[in-house]
């Protein structure tokens, strides 16, 4: 008997999967990944602020006040975001962002008060993020990749 095997990829989609697997050997996808983690702590902070600005708008201050003290402690410092900014971005900066959630919660009686500080406290979170991630900034305070 002859047997006559049949190839399971053509000669031409056997050599672009063997390129694909080499790239994805090369270049692994967690690393970006890891990149972006700063910036979805970032994110999440800034999802609660949101909501905190709408319970604020319909009148809920104290559950507005109530939002944006979670997102400080339960998101902020929980996250490390705090200690890193203080050790990468100093002192000085994480005093204006601290200094930023404060004028929000004391500014929820106020919906129109509250755009403000928000605005500027989201506007911090995304800048520092993005350099914390640049500089691969890791949340055991550790640089580097």
């Amino acid at each position: 008997m002859n047997f006559h095997r049949t190839p399971l990829l053509s000669p031409g989609l056997t050599a672009v999967f063997i390129r694909f697997a080499v790239l994805v050997l090369l270049f692994p996808l967690p690393a970006a990944a890891s990149e972006a983690h700063w910036a979805g702590v970032a994110g999440t902070i800034i999802k609660t602020l949101d909501e905190a600005e709408a319970k604020a708008a319909k009148g809920q201050a104290d559950e507005a006040r109530e939002a944006i003290e979670g997102a400080y402690f339960d998101i902020f410092e929980e996250s490390r975001m705090e200690v890193v900014e203080r050790l990468h971005l100093g002192m000085e900066r994480v005093t204006a962002v601290e200094d930023l959630f404060h004028q929000a919660q004391d500014a929820t009686n106020d919906p129109k008060a509250l755009f403000k500080p928000l605005a500027a406290l989201r506007k911090a979170l995304k800048s520092d993020a993005a350099k914390l991630d640049h500089d691969h900034v890791q949340p055991d305070r550790k640089t580097g990749p």
